[in-house]
Formats: C-alpha cells, sequence, structure tokens
C-alpha cells in the first residue's frame, strides 16, 4: 500500500511543478521578449492543472523505463518533452502560420518567445522527473543497442517517410472533416509550396531522430516499447491543444487535438516497430528452449 500511495504522491507533486514551472519560465522570458497574447493566460487553472497531471503521468511512465544515470536521463526528457511538446510543432507553426501565409498568424517573435519559455520550462521540470522516476526494471543489456550506422540511417529515412503519410493522410481525413468551415476560415491565406511533402519528411527525420533514445534505452518489452512510444507522442504533441488559442476557433483545435493525438499514436508505434524487426526477426529464429 505504501508503494502507490508514494507514487500518488509523487505524480501530485511533479504535476503542481509542472504548472510552476510553466509560470516561472514566462515570469523570466517575457523580460526579454515580449510575451504573445496569449492563450493560456486565459485558461481556467483546472485546464492548467489537467494538461501538467496529463504530462506528468506520460512522462513520469516512460521515465520508469529508463535504467541510466540521472544526468543521462535528464537530457532524454528534456529532448522527448520539449521536441514532442514545442520544438517539433514550432517548426510547423514558423511555416503554417508565418512564411507560408500572406497574413502572418503567428510573428516571429511569438514563436520565438514560445520556444524559449518551453525549453526554459523543460530544464526546469525533467531533472525533478528524472530524480523521482525510480527505473522499475532491471538492466537488461540487449535493450541498450547499439545500432549500425547503416540500418540507423535506413530505419531513419522510413521513419521520416513514414511520418509524412501519417501527416498527410490525418490532415485529409481527420483534420479537414472534423474542422469544416473553421479549416477554411483559419487557413484561407495560406500558400503551400510544392515542396511540402519532402518539407514533412524532414521534419519525419527529427522526429526518428527524438524518439531514438526510447528505441536504445527502454529497458520493457517490445509491445511495452510500442505502446509507450505511441502514447507519448499522441499526449505530449495534443495536451496542449486543451488550453485556448488566439490563432485556432475552438473546432479547429479540438479537431487538430483528434488528429494529433491519432496520427502520432499510429506514427510512434509503427516507428518503434521498423527499428526493432531486425531484433524481432532474430527472436523468432532462436531454438526453443
Amino acid at each position: 500500500m505504501k508503494q502507490p500511495l508514494t507514487t500518488l504522491g509523487k505524480l501530485l507533486g511533479l504535476s503542481f511543478w509542472h504548472a510552476f514551472s510553466f509560470i516561472l519560465a514566462a515570469m523570466v522570458i517575457q523580460l526579454l521578449i515580449p510575451p504573445p497574447l496569449g492563450a493560456e493566460e486565459n485558461a481556467s487553472m483546472a485546464i492548467v492543472m489537467a494538461v501538467s497531471l496529463i504530462e506528468t503521468l506520460v512522462l513520469f511512465w516512460l521515465a520508469t523505463m529508463f535504467n541510466i544515470s540521472f544526468i543521462k536521463k535528464s537530457l532524454i526528457l528534456i529532448v522527448i518533452f520539449h521536441g514532442t511538446k514545442s520544438f517539433m510543432m514550432l517548426i510547423e507553426a514558423l511555416f503554417f502560420l508565418n512564411i507560408w501565409t500572406d497574413v502572418p498568424l503567428m510573428s516571429l517573435s511569438d514563436i520565438l518567445f514560445v520556444e524559449i519559455h518551453n525549453l526554459l520550462m523543460a530544464c526546469l521540470y525533467c531533472p525533478l522527473v528524472a530524480k523521482l522516476a525510480n527505473s522499475t526494471t532491471t538492466l537488461n543489456l540487449n535493450k541498450i543497442r547499439a545500432i549500425p550506422l547503416g540500418c540507423l540511417i535506413k530505419n531513419l529515412g522510413l521513419v521520416s517517410v513514414l511520418y509524412a503519410v501519417c501527416y498527410l493522410t490525418a490532415g485529409a481525413f481527420i483534420l479537414i472533416p472534423l474542422a469544416g468551415e473553421s479549416f477554411a476560415g483559419t487557413y484561407s491565406g495560406l500558400s503551400l509550396p510544392w515542396w511540402m511533402p519532402i518539407f514533412q519528411i524532414g521534419r519525419g527525420l527529427l522526429w526518428g531522430l527524438i524518439i531514438l533514445p526510447i528505441i536504445v534505452y527502454f529497458t520493457g518489452s517490445l509491445n511495452h516499447q510500442k505502446l509507450i512510444c505511441g502514447i507519448a507522442l499522441a499526449t505530449l504533441g495534443s495536451a496542449q491543444l486543451l488550453f485556448p488559442n488566439p490563432q485556432m476557433a475552438e473546432t479547429l483545435r479540438y479537431a487538430h487535438l483528434i488528429e494529433i493525438a491519432i496520427s502520432m499514436f499510429i506514427f510512434g508505434w509503427i516507428s518503434v516497430w521498423i527499428f526493432t524487426r531486425k531484433q524481432l526477426a532474430e527472436k523468432e529464429l532462436l531454438p526453443a528452449n
């Protein structure tokens, strides 16, 4: 009984630290860069705590599956948390809400503020998660996978293309139908270049690098690895859309939330399979004891 209560206490404490880190980072950064007309400022405390709890549950669960040093775990969590929650989404915003639009919906100053704010928040929040999330597994050296360079390049290429396929498919069959008129209303000034799919393949390469630590250092089963990678990408990439957003109508925001959650879960699950399929094939060839 003591262990569940201890874990619950850690999760609640980390959730409050998540919210406090978010507020503290914003207070620091706005001394240097003017803050955007923010949505989070208008969000209720219930939404703030809900997002904090959701992201804490996922990151804590993931952190328990890394049996590595505190410094290495902290750096990996910062990369995964910040990369999924902010960096990759802001690359998208830079082009779709600024560069490729007739009238920018998000200024470069706003994008810079959000990026630095979220990076500082990640640096405050993730090390405490790494400290409190004790590994639930014993170190299995077979899980610390040294991936040959040729195999790594091939798998990253496959994952890059997979991401572009998931992105374009989810946009066409989930986002646009769910968003309805709000999609056209928001993106009416958007002029996409012919090389946009290539741009998404490039983003897919970055996604592959972000999830690579999960491939290399994860100590659970392969099915567990697929599940947690999919859930981590889906939740960390979409939970922030629970906040009101001045750039999006409510219908479009919830459509984006559903689109990202579904597509990123599928992307994460299949990406782990791509990286580990050779390992599975080798297991199938082993004789039964």
